[in-house]
């Protein structure tokens, strides 16, 4: 049988019925493409409530730092704090881990001593913030720490450049700084300060 003969002894669906056909394949399509819109906008939307999320824990974390009198309220135990200050335990975790280039921390307890100890001898510090990279659960902040110490350059005011990295879900369970320990404290001690001076002097010729 010819293959036009096949073809024409074929039944055929009456016009109205291609029609419906043709337009339940088009609904379907239409459907699908829709979900695919919505989980787009779904997977958008979470990710930019994650960002967000991320960003107000970084905000926190700079204010800490930003101010003496702040920071040096937030070492305060809990029960010496009222409600409209910022606290430690609003920023890390219980299990926060610290390091940097002088010493390495695990527990909030810990790092509070920490900080009280390190800032017993402070007259003066601010952190002024140059730069930010932020994701989901992390995030690196550049920053010049300004600051005067009584036991540090005969209590002159020291800047030195460092950074940040943290990572986080609701708080910050990682904080590692770095930044050069010999700027910070050794070049501001009378004997090392002036070693240091001149094997950088060498090492520039």
């Amino acid at each position: 049988m010819a293959a036009s003969q096949l073809a024409a002894s074929q039944p055929q669906l009456p016009a109205a019925q291609q029609s419906l056909s043709q337009e339940a394949v088009a609904g379907v399509a239409i459907k699908k493409a829709d979900l695919k819109v919505a989980e787009f906008n779904s997977d958008k939307a979470l990710q930019v409530q994650q960002m967000q999320q991320a960003a107000e824990v970084v905000e926190r974390f700079k204010m800490l730092y930003q101010n003496f009198e702040t920071t040096q309220r937030a070492c305060e135990s809990a029960e010496q704090l009222d409600d409209e200050r910022l606290t430690l335990e609003q920023v890390y975790s219980q299990t926060i881990s610290f390091r940097d280039p002088l010493h390495e921390i695990k527990g909030l307890n810990n790092l509070r001593r920490y900080m009280q100890a390190m800032y017993g001898n402070v007259i003066s510090c601010e952190f002024v913030y140059l730069d930010q990279w932020l994701a989901v659960d992390s995030a690196s902040v550049k920053w010049d720490m300004v600051f005067k110490h009584r036991k540090l350059g005969g209590g002159k005011t020291i800047t030195v450049r460092g950074m940040s990295h943290v990572r986080f879900t609701d708080r910050i369970h990682y904080h590692e700084d770095v930044f050069d320990a010999g700027a910070m404290i050794y070049q501001q001690l009378p004997l090392l300060g002036r070693i240091i001076s001149k094997i950088k002097s060498r090492l520039s010729v």
